[in-house]
């Protein structure tokens, strides 16, 4: 991702607009491998050595070079140095200290063929590790290849989400959007743990909190909102819209597919997991009077707030369905909100929560259900994924 240092943008009365580059233009692409083919190269060179290599052999070094060398760099493995560096620099310098104090030496090299001989480490080693844990003097261990068209599409990308790290709310509006692609739209946002309010149904309009709203880690939710963004790419016909707040004030943001950048990340669709489909099925052998799919919509808890449950269960004993959401470790976060939201709802939804049993001895998870009694009929408990008889009995508390 790129820096703010990195951003290039125009400023229209009270919009902005990012610089995209054109991913087909020869001097653009030019310039991109000239960059990809020295960092292809550069294994077992250090940070400062490559940086100089690009100013060497880029004739003129902007800002779109900079950027370019910035990607390149994060598609770089570094060498995780020895833990115990710092002891052994100390170790050196207070060394080498003691032996100025004890003698005058007739040169430099002298005094360094000394510090050498009373480390027992030959003097190119000491060299080459004393600062090695330093950024700039760590090794390359491997390189990520990409072409040149796609680092500028990545290039593209990275001038909307360095932007978007500057937001104070942004809102999505999709014009037409299959349930397929709704359901992995939902399932990317509680992925990121993006704070999300659905605002109209048809046409679907979400606004996701921007960082510049949260009081608490902005910083981190920023980065969290950037990293959703190359996923949108993947959607049709989306408008996003930001209020973006730069150091000459704030600004509209205004990005729709049009922009025609090509995403970086791998396009799964509304991919369901193996395990899911397996629920379904083992559920559905052995139930008499239910009947489980996996959901397709979200669905309003009340309070502003909406989920995309995982399952929803029908059948003859039931008036209308009943939903079951899923929550693993990673959705901690999100857990926690959703309990609060829904013990406070005078009329309770026909939701249903697994909780896996990593989270079930969770200090607030678990002081939250222990003081709601009527919430604790609504959860239910499993290892990796739910099996029949854990589903079964939680949709008959549900009924008795």
């Amino acid at each position: 991702m790129l820096t703010k240092d990195h951003l290039l943008y125009k400023r229209k009365k009270d919009t902005v607009t990012p610089s995209f580059l054109d991913p087909e233009n020869v001097v653009v692409q030019d310039k991109a491998n000239v960059l990809i083919n020295l960092f292809e190269s550069c294994v077992n060179q250090s940070q400062a050595e490559i940086k100089e290599a690009v100013s060497e052999a880029l004739e003129q070094y902007d800002n779109v070079s900079l950027g370019f060398e910035k990607l390149l760099m994060d598609r770089c493995e570094f060498q995780t140095p020895d833990e115990s560096i710092q002891e052994k620099r100390w170790d050196i310098i207070l060394l080498a200290e003691r032996l100025r104090e004890e003698k005058i030496f007739s040169s430099l090299e002298e005094y360094r063929e000394a510090i050498s001989e009373h480390s027992n480490i030959n003097l190119k080693d000491i060299e080459n590790s004393l600062y090695c844990d330093l950024p700039e003097c760590k090794k390359v261990l491997d390189f990520k290849k990409i072409s040149a068209p796609d680092l500028i599409h990545r290039y593209n990308c990275a001038q909307i989400q360095g932007l978007l790290i500057y937001s104070k709310n942004v809102r999505i509006i999709f014009d037409d959007i299959s349930n397929s692609d709704k359901r992995s739209l939902f399932r990317r946002l509680r992925f990121h743990q993006l704070l999300v309010e659905v605002k109209r149904k048809d046409p679907l309009e979400v606004e996701l909190s921007g960082p510049l709203s949260i009081f608490d880690s902005g910083q981190k939710y920023g980065i969290k909102l950037a990293n959703f963004f190359p996923y949108l790419l993947h959607l049709p016909n989306f408008k996003l819209n930001a209020k973006v707040v730069l150091k000459q004030g704030e600004f509209d943001l205004s990005v729709d597919q049009k922009c025609a950048i090509k995403s970086h990340y791998k396009y799964s669709g509304a991919y369901i997991p193996e395990e899911f489909e397996q629920v379904v099925k083992i559920f559905n052998s052995k139930s008499d009077g239910f009947d489980i799919k996996i959901a397709d919509d979200f669905l309003n808890i009340g309070r502003q707030s909406y989920c995309f449950p995982d399952f929803c269960v029908s059948g003859k004993k039931l008036s209308k369905p009943i939903y079951i959401e899923l929550f693993h470790k990673w959705h901690k976060f999100q857990l926690k909100s959703r309990l609060l939201s829904f013990v406070q709802l005078k009329k309770k939804p026909r939701l249903v929560f697994g909780l896996c049993k990593s989270i079930e001895k969770d200090g607030d998870i678990k002081e939250i259900i222990e003081n709601n009694e009527e919430l604790a009929k609504h959860i239910f408990y499993f290892r990796d994924f739910p099996s029949y008889k854990q589903i079964d009995k939680s949709l008959k508390n549900i009924l008795s």
